[in-house]
């Protein structure tokens, strides 16, 4: 079964990329840039989406109330909230606690092979 994978981030932050290499492990996805972390980003997740992955985060980092919006989800639209991914090259220990603690919430490195397969 396919999966729904929203990918969100900065420009030039490796969206297009990461999403060729998700389609070709059988998900179909959205790349859409960081301005959908706003207040009303809900309305920018389509209906089914499985897994919401921000590219690049940490040039979001220094904008809390924008990760905030999108990290602190628990519904969306009546439905559980997707799972979220972190890519980065950040470590755990470089990330603010609250995204940390988030039991919904996975860092995986996007230019680690072996890490893309748990992505899906």
């Amino acid at each position: 079964m396919k999966k729904s994978i929203l990918i969100i981030g900065p420009r030039s932050s490796g969206k297009t990329t990461l999403a060729l290499k998700i389609a070709s492990g059988h998900a179909s996805y959205f790349a859409h840039p960081e301005e959908v972390l706003k207040d009303h980003m809900l309305e920018f997740i389509p209906k089914g989406t499985d897994k919401l992955i921000v590219e690049g985060c940490e040039k979001l980092l220094n904008d809390t109330e924008k990760l905030n919006t999108a990290m602190t989800l628990s519904w969306v639209n009546g439905r559980p909230a997707p799972e979220i991914i972190l890519t980065s090259c950040l470590r755990k220990s470089d990330l603010p606690e609250y995204l940390v603690m988030n039991q919904k919430i996975t860092l995986i490195n996007l230019w680690s092979e072996e890490t893309l397969p748990q992505v899906i």
